[in-house]
């Protein structure tokens, strides 16, 4: 495609690979309406052949999208560019696809609305699936579709619809297990046990510990009057920043003050939270209540420390800020949790009598 004068006159030449058999050559003026100076005929030409390029794009993912079956999606994205992430997410991911495949059959991408979606979780609902499965079964699919869209499998993903689900409370991990776990990670893999120890001892995301660098760290020379060594400002969810007070074990996690660079080793987050889940796992042979310990998670954490916050009489507005929460609400979520954990402790007061 070329821009052409021929006496005066402004033309787009289309070459025959373009407009076959013999090319095509198209007048400015007829389709502006008005005789155009050079500049604006360069103008109009990057306009055109911005314009040319999305049409054949478009036409290029419908070729795309007739061959792409649902089969075919969950092959390209589970053994792509996430086929180094945990087994279990890329368990799930093929899980989530096959029941969408179960109930509306393998159709190309495209095809996919959402009417098919809710076809799925009725079936899901039927089968005795609960409202919460079939959300984990939607967050998977929606990263699928994602994928597609940004590898140009598709131009956009289909709507899904809404999964009623109670909010499950946050899950805390009991001390005498908290201890057993961090015991096993601090001597069998140490920098697990750096990112645990820091995110129970300021309540921080997993991506909040990995983002953490020495630049954003203030080490002061003396403890506070409170026993407070530094404080650490912190990147949350919608890269809102925070700062907040470093504990002696905090800064213990953290090491020795360097200059710049990471505070902590660059593992991707999925790499992270297997192996805290593993170090979870080798803890729990050790109690006879194995099954307890699948509940916890990395994120655990952040919850355990919120509520020993609360136990130890931090205000819950303090916690609110600690936490980076937008909504007192979110925070107000652990005063629940902490009186449903004291409830079921105290009842084991009254197994202990009946023994």
């Amino acid at each position: 495609m070329k821009l052409r004068n021929r006496n005066g006159h402004w033309y787009i030449w289309h070459s025959r690979s373009e407009c076959p058999p013999n090319g095509k050559l198209v007048s400015v003026k007829s389709i502006i309406g008005k005789q155009v100076t050079k500049r604006e005929a360069d103008e109009f030409f990057r306009i055109y052949k911005q314009e040319n390029q999305r049409q054949r794009f478009a036409s290029i993912l419908t070729v795309i999208n007739d061959k792409l079956s649902l089969s075919e999606l969950s092959e390209k994205y589970i053994s792509g560019e996430r086929a180094d992430l945990a087994l279990d997410t890329l368990r799930m991911d093929g899980k989530a696809i096959r029941g969408l495949i179960e109930s509306v059959g393998d159709k190309k991408i495209n095809a996919i609305r959402k009417d098919d979606l809710v076809t799925m979780k009725n079936d899901c609902l039927a089968r005795g699936l609960s409202p919460a499965s079939v959300k984990s079964y939607f967050r998977h699919l929606k990263a699928a579709f994602t994928w597609a869209v940004k590898n140009q499998f598709i131009t956009a993903p289909p709507e899904f619809p809404q999964v009623k689900a109670p909010q499950p409370l946050p899950q805390i991990i009991p001390n005498h297990h908290l201890a057993a776990i961090m015991a096993y990670a601090k001597k069998h893999s140490p920098e697990v046990w750096r990112y645990a120890h820091f995110a129970l001892h300021t309540g921080c995301r997993i991506t909040e510990v990995r983002n953490l660098h020495w630049q954003h760290l203030q080490v002061y020379a003396q403890p506070s009057p409170t026993g407070i060594v530094g404080r650490a400002l912190l990147t949350g969810k919608g890269d809102k920043q925070r700062t907040v007070p470093l504990l002696p074990e905090a800064m213990e996690a953290a090491g020795e003050k360097k200059d710049v660079g990471p505070v902590f080793v660059q593992w991707l987050v999925g790499t992270t939270s297997r192996r805290f889940k593993e170090c979870v796992r080798k803890a729990a042979l050790n109690f006879e209540n194995k099954e307890d310990f699948e509940a916890y998670h990395f994120h655990c954490l952040r919850h355990t420390a919120a509520t020993s916050m609360l136990e130890k009489g931090l205000k819950i507005e303090t916690i609110q800020k600690i936490l980076g929460h937008t909504n007192l609400s979110t925070t107000q979520i652990y005063a629940h949790v902490l009186d449903d954990f004291i409830e079921e402790e105290m009842g084991k007061m009254i197994s202990a009598d009946k023994l």
